[in-house]
């Protein structure tokens, strides 16, 4: 009986031995380095574009931020380019940050921003700290679900996200929601090089509710041209979207677009704001603008627009908010 116990007594240590090797072997796991994790070996020339738009939720009057954070590597050259603007309480402002600079690291694969604009990552979660004289605040996100892969060759990998978030100034926490969309272009370098004809009345639309993924994008731009022109191997898709309503997914090479409605301002030309899509027989999106930030007014210009949608898919209605990039 005294052998038995002893026995056990042994097998008990050696049981918890072993258990506090794997422990100390799985602790010291590094984690994805990567949003998304991208094991891609880099290029001589290679492009890395996350877009971050954050947007609160339901409300009469949301918070929307954007953050666009561009890197390019051309053999030894590294540059950034950051891009922002903030809707709070209902008016938009460009932030101040804005503009190109030379990356710090030896690796543009990995978000970087310009001095005042942090950028780091825990896990496969964001972190966006960010400061200037006008604007001071910390957007802090959720693990991040990758929700469709427009592309995914070694050339040109183009994928959206969508988690949870929040975004702090001072003393208040904003509930809401980030999107996310990612590119990897090898062999293009849009910061430092010009590229003409890379959009033409180009349109991106994001949205989302608690269980539904909306992606609408259009661009006028023959790119089939313009990457051989460039001597691009692969380049985005002219039309395409995608559905992910609960279990069902759904993507599209083509679709129907009517602009129902413009808004005017000071630039040359009238930014839409109001649209319908008719994705299939089965699935149609009325979309509607609610207030926009517009750069560069005059011949050509960039726009971001809030939206809310109604989707109608297989007979179900669903209410959506969210954002549509707009390029003149």
């Amino acid at each position: 009986m005294k052998f038995e116990k002893g026995l056990l007594s042994q097998l008990f240590i050696a049981i918890s031995l072993v258990g506090l090797v794997v422990y100390g072997l799985l602790s010291c796991t590094p984690e994805p380095a990567l949003i998304p994790a991208d094991d891609f070996i880099e290029a001589d020339i290679v492009y890395y574009r996350d877009l971050i738009v954050f947007v609160e939720e339901d409300t009469d009057q949301r918070d929307i931020l954007v953050c666009d954070l561009g890197r390019e590597k051309k053999q030894e050259v590294y540059t950034g380019e950051f891009w922002g603007c903030f809707s709070r309480d209902g008016s938009w402002h460009k932030l101040r940050k804005t503009g190109k600079y030379r990356l710090l690291t030896s690796r543009p694969s990995i978000p970087e921003g310009p001095p005042g604009v942090e950028v780091s990552i825990r896990g496969c979660e964001y972190i966006i700290d960010y400061t200037d004289s006008e604007d001071n605040f910390v957007l802090e996100s959720d693990c991040i679900s990758i929700m469709y892969k427009e592309s995914d060759t070694e050339d040109l990998r183009i994928q959206y996200g969508l988690a949870d978030a929040k975004l702090k100034i001072g003393d208040e926490e904003i509930e809401g929601r980030i999107l996310c969309a990612f590119t990897r272009w090898v062999n293009y370098e849009p910061i430092t090089a010009e590229y003409r004809n890379r959009y033409k009345d180009f349109l991106r639309f994001m949205l989302f509710n608690d269980d539904v993924f909306v992606l609408a994008r259009e661009n006028g731009a023959d790119m089939m041209e313009f990457a051989s022109k460039n001597d691009l191997e692969d380049s985005p898709k002219a039309v395409n979207a995608y559905l992910s309503i609960g279990g069902y997914r759904k993507s599209f090479n083509t679709f129907k677009l009517i602009t129902t409605d413009r808004s005017y301002d000071l630039a040359l030309f009238r930014v839409p704001f109001g649209w319908e899509i008719e994705f299939d027989k089965e699935n149609s999106l009325i979309v509607a603008g609610e207030d926009y930030y517009l750069d560069n007014k005059i011949l050509t210009g960039r726009a971001f627009i809030e939206i809310t949608g109604a989707l109608n898919s297989r007979g179900d209605d669903h209410e959506l908010v969210g954002i549509c990039e707009f390029i003149k």
